[in-house]
């Protein structure tokens, strides 16, 4: 049974060669892979996967071994330098962009999870650092309680491979910051991601997104059509980051295998 999730032969025929030659078991990978499209798209738990798929604990048992050899990490890595390659840019990039998005945990996650006072919610904190093209270069999830700021230092080490960067853009929440200790060269330039305008009493406010600031902003409502990422439902951090890294996979090869 083919789903709308599901991998067409064209983004099978680029991943394929990225990925293991053999697996552990009678599954074929391209099955495990749909499945895992499949989860994070509909959000359904890991019981609940249809039986034209392996069994879950198959499919899970390959989504945490791919995720340990860092498979997705290096998926997302291939995936975005031949995107950049087509669109005529450099495959690594010289400018990033970088936010944090706070979402609830789900019933029963109480690990790694604190409260964020801004949003007033109790959950976890994604900080997501994206090229201009609003594609990933470091993600990483933590609880809500960490500050921007504090997201940065524990962010700065996913960043060692993205060694041409040379200008960070971040909202007024970063002020201050330097990644010396991850590059050799990062500027950190303050910026609003968002600004309104308070018109006369009776016409409403308008929403002008800022250069620059809003790509990031546009990655993670490409996170939010994914109803696995609408709330925190992963147990372990890691996982969580590995869904987001497979929905940023799917994205990333639709653009590459369509036109734009």
């Amino acid at each position: 049974m083919c789903f709308p999730s599901s991998l067409t032969d064209s983004e099978w025929q680029v991943i394929s060669s990225f990925l293991p030659a053999k697996t552990k078991g009678k599954y074929c990978l391209r099955s495990i892979i749909d499945a895992l499209l499949y989860l994070v798209k509909t959000g359904c738990p890991w019981r609940y996967l249809p039986t034209c798929f392996p069994p879950w604990q198959a499919v899970y048992y390959h989504f945490r071994r791919l995720n340990s050899i860092g498979v997705f990490s290096r998926l997302k890595w291939r995936l975005r330098t031949q995107i950049r390659q087509k669109m005529g840019k450099s495959p690594q990039p010289t400018a990033a962009v970088i936010d944090s998005q706070s979402v609830r945990t789900a019933a029963g996650i109480n690990y790694r999870k604190g409260w964020d006072g801004a949003k007033k919610l109790v959950g976890r904190k994604r900080h997501l650092v994206t090229d201009t093209l609003g594609l990933p270069l470091a993600i990483c999830v933590t609880s809500a309680k960490v500050s921007d700021r504090e997201g940065m230092a524990v962010i700065a080490p996913y960043l060692d491979r993205a060694y041409n960067l040379k200008t960070l853009f971040a909202d007024s929440g970063y002020l201050g910051m330097h990644l010396t200790e991850a590059m050799l060269t990062i500027i950190t330039r303050s910026d609003i991601s968002t600004k309104w305008n308070r018109r006369a009493k009776g016409i409403p406010r308008v929403f002008e997104p800022v250069p620059k600031r809003w790509v990031v902003e546009r990655s993670f409502a490409w996170m939010g059509l994914h109803r696995r990422l609408s709330k925190e439902f992963e147990r372990r951090v890691d996982c969580s980051e590995a869904m987001i890294k497979i929905v940023f996979i799917k994205i990333m090869l639709k653009r590459l295998t369509t036109s734009f």
